[in-house]
């Protein structure tokens, strides 16, 4: 039997978890982002990259690490801003791309695995998902159920399939958008330059809104 939490507090876990999914965030705008950009393999494997990007920082929690991170100012920063910078670098990417830049539907498997990388390592150079899986996963662990850390990696492993569900939907529509605008000719010919800067805003926002207070 799996060391899971009670029926009441799993039902507890799974409805906060969804109600903290579906409010769209940056994580949203990002994956919309690349299926607009790219289409719905990118889009889906960019939801993918995010979701196992974010297994390292519950491991953290499961081995009680995630704390020194997150009590460390330095350690902290240091993560917040490799994680804007990269997503500025994803933007510049963009801007130097010759032509539209966005793959087919059918597209090459190089952009899809490059979309799932990518989103791979802004997943985990996010330090706010430590902050997230510090607080929250933690209230639904009981040791007398079973292994701390075991109960820990599963609630993580149940909060991410919840995450690649509602992340998919968000994809597959912004991926119906972009078929919509295709077959009437209304992408915009700057579309490199709208998805640079949706990225390069993301890493603004990031390196500006993420600070620890000290």
């Amino acid at each position: 039997m799996l060391p899971l939490p009670d029926t009441t507090s799993l039902l507890l876990f799974a409805t906060a978890n969804f109600l903290v999914l579906i409010v769209p965030g940056p994580a949203v705008m990002y994956t919309v982002t690349r299926s607009l950009d790219q289409g719905r393999r990118a889009g889906l494997l960019s939801v993918y990259g995010l979701a196992l990007g974010t297994f390292p920082h519950a491991l953290g929690v499961a081995l009680g690490v995630a704390g020194l991170l997150a009590s460390s100012v330095i350690a902290f920063d240091f993560m917040r801003y490799a994680g804007a910078a990269y997503l500025v670098y994803l933007g510049i990417c963009r801007f130097r791309q010759k032509g539209n830049g966005s793959a087919s539907e059918s597209g090459s498997s190089k952009s899809g695995i490059a979309a799932f990388w990518e989103s791979f390592t802004v997943g985990v150079l996010n330090p706010k998902s430590v902050l997230f899986f510090l607080a929250f996963l933690p209230q639904f662990v009981d040791p007398a159920r079973g292994n701390p850390l075991v109960q820990t990696l599963l609630l993580w492993l149940i909060s991410q399939i919840m995450a690649v569900g509602v992340g998919s939907a968000y994809a597959l529509a912004a991926a119906w958008l972009r078929q919509w605008l295709l077959r009437r000719a209304a992408r915009p010919a700057a579309g490199n330059y709208i998805a640079g800067s949706i990225y390069v805003f993301l890493g603004l926002a990031l390196a500006v809104t993420g600070s620890r207070s000290r």
